[in-house]
């Protein structure tokens, strides 16, 4: 076998082939018919090179091997929906865009509650309704263990009141946005049910600077 000997700064390189045998500190002796070799560090000659020459072979085998660590990077988010007043009624899809090592997961979730089936950058709900208002948040993950998330709120984009009378009796409810000279533009004629209730909602309120209504039996 060989055995190579490395002593960096001070001490000695040495090669010897065999076991059991001393080797010959001068370098170029024998013992029991073994040739042997020996070198201090700066001595010139092939066997520095050649010690040299093993020696950066091992490293390099060693850091060949070496395998190759990715860092994954984190989930971001590159765009994302703002929070806004919605129409009751309408379609509403909101989507954001999320960036990092795949595969990334998404889920959405509304009022801290995760939202079934929802797992998709893309949030859609068909026809706005009450129980949609909430603060939704968006939730991205991936190998990393890092969490990207947005908050943002979906509100109704409407006014409502009670309107209370006689039992079945029909009513009409107007609304004008000047009181100065009044156009009254009819919204919705009710029947009041056998309590002599209902309740009126304006769907479109807020997108007028001011409403006012009025509401009279025809």
């Amino acid at each position: 076998m060989f055995i190579i000997c490395v002593r960096f700064l001070s001490g000695v390189v040495a090669m010897r082939r065999g076991s059991g045998h001393a080797t010959d500190p001068a370098g170029c002796g024998h013992s029991n018919g073994r040739r042997h070799a020996a070198w201090a560090p700066g001595m010139p000659g092939a066997a520095s090179r050649v010690a040299r020459a093993l020696l950066g072979g091992w490293i390099g085998l060693l850091l060949a091997g070496a395998p190759s660590v990715v860092q994954a990077a984190d989930p971001d988010l590159a765009s994302q929906p703002a929070s806004q007043a919605m129409t009751i009624g309408d379609s509403v899809t909101l989507s954001a865009t999320a960036t990092g090592t795949a595969p990334l997961a998404c889920q959405w979730l509304k009022n801290g509650a995760p939202l079934a089936g929802q797992t998709n950058s893309t949030l859609n709900v068909a026809a706005f309704q009450f129980t949609d208002c909430g603060s939704y948040q968006m939730v991205v993950t991936n190998s990393s263990g890092m969490v990207a998330d947005v908050n943002f709120g979906m509100r109704g984009d409407h006014f409502q009141f009670s309107v209370s009378g006689n039992a079945n009796q029909t009513v009409v409810i107007e609304a004008c946005t000047d009181l100065t000279n009044p156009v009254w533009v009819p919204l919705a004629t009710n029947t009041l049910s056998s309590g002599g209730s209902c309740i009126f909602v304006d769907a479109g309120a807020s997108r007028q600077p001011v409403r006012f209504y009025r509401v009279y039996a025809p």
